[in-house]
């Protein structure tokens, strides 16, 4: 017999509540009174919820009960807090690996390759929409040949390189959208984009940096300690690098469903440009139907040879969990 597939709530946008119904043991969602989907416990895998809607005890109680995560955004879909169960299972070995990895070795190796599995993904990319990528593929070389007595030595250089491959990419990148030059990446990581294009692209972003947060504590690893990302006070570091394997895959989302994405409904927020929340909720949706997709892949867990690209994250978390204890001799799968 099938199992159920496991559902998300979106309590986003405006005036909605989510609350329960204990007697069919489920979550509800509603707007004016109405009810608009309705959630099993057990078939609930995380529920988003921005400001500007209500949750109520009741909902937050039951998602504790069954390990449920719930996410809270800002209506431009940043990322803004996880609330998780206190049952988690930590694992203090992993932690003290990956603290210890982090002055030793092992913390350079991690750091290039998550750069080398970024950079050979904006290459296949890149070809495959027949683009031009010479300029990236001599990097692959150069990250490869990278001695460094500690990580900090090693990241300067690896930072550089990551920004030349990046600059790259995104140039080749927006001519599939007809732009000659597309608004800096650089600038919107930096001080907030201020065009409609590189928002799209930050909020799809934020849906996969909320997955991978999840990913890392389910793989018992601290958030906020990183190897290609510098450790800053908070910044999710390890999320940011665990992000990198899987943002070139959310850009080819982005450019496949580009006609269903309205760029002319938007909402102007102190001079930035943002979907309206209407939009951007349609995009959280076909976002997460994407993450809830299969796909093939060379990581060897069980014996299917599909899975979903939410499990492939969590499988790339666990992978650098099992590099860094010793139980694999790399943390490339992807």
């Amino acid at each position: 017999m099938p199992q159920a597939k496991k559902r998300i709530i979106l309590c986003v946008g405006y005036g909605n509540y989510l609350g329960v119904n204990k007697k069919e043991g489920s979550f509800v969602l509603q707007k004016e009174y109405k009810i608009v989907d309705k959630v099993p416990f057990h078939l609930c895998s995380i529920a988003y919820v921005s400001d500007g809607n209500s949750i109520s005890s009741d909902a937050l109680f039951y998602a504790g009960v069954y390990g449920i995560d719930v996410v809270l955004m800002s209506q431009t879909g940043r990322l803004i807090s996880m609330m998780r169960p206190l049952n988690t299972d930590f694992d203090a070995d992993v932690r003290i690996a990956q603290y210890d990895a982090y002055t030793k070795a092992k913390g350079v190796r991690i750091a290039k390759d998550i750069l080398l599995a970024k950079v050979q993904t904006q290459i296949e990319f890149l070809e495959k929409h027949k683009l031009d990528s010479s300029k990236i593929y001599p990097h692959i070389g150069r990250i490869r040949g990278i001695r460094a007595r500690n990580l900090d030595d090693a990241r300067i250089m690896l930072v550089m390189m990551e920004a030349n491959c990046t600059k790259v990419y995104f140039h080749e990148y927006a001519s599939l959208f007809g732009f000659e030059k597309m608004p800096s990446r650089k600038k919107a990581n930096k001080h907030g984009a201020k065009d409609i294009f590189n928002n799209v692209l930050n909020l799809s972003y934020e849906v996969l940096r909320a997955e991978c947060f999840r990913a890392c504590y389910n793989a018992h690893l601290d958030p906020y300690l990183g190897y290609l990302h510098s450790t800053k006070h908070g910044k999710p570091a390890l999320v940011c690098d665990l992000q990198e394997f899987f943002r070139v895959e959310i850009n080819g989302f982005l450019y496949r469903k580009r006609k269903l994405i309205d760029y002319q409904r938007i909402e102007d927020v102190s001079g930035r440009k943002f979907l309206h929340c209407d939009e951007a909720l349609k995009l959280i949706t076909m976002l997460n139907e994407f993450l809830d997709s299969k796909r093939k892949t060379r990581i060897k867990f069980g014996t299917s040879p599909q899975y979903t690209r939410r499990s492939i994250i969590k499988f790339q978390a666990r992978m650098i969990a099992g590099y860094l204890k010793g139980e694999r001799k790399s943390i490339i799968s992807i």
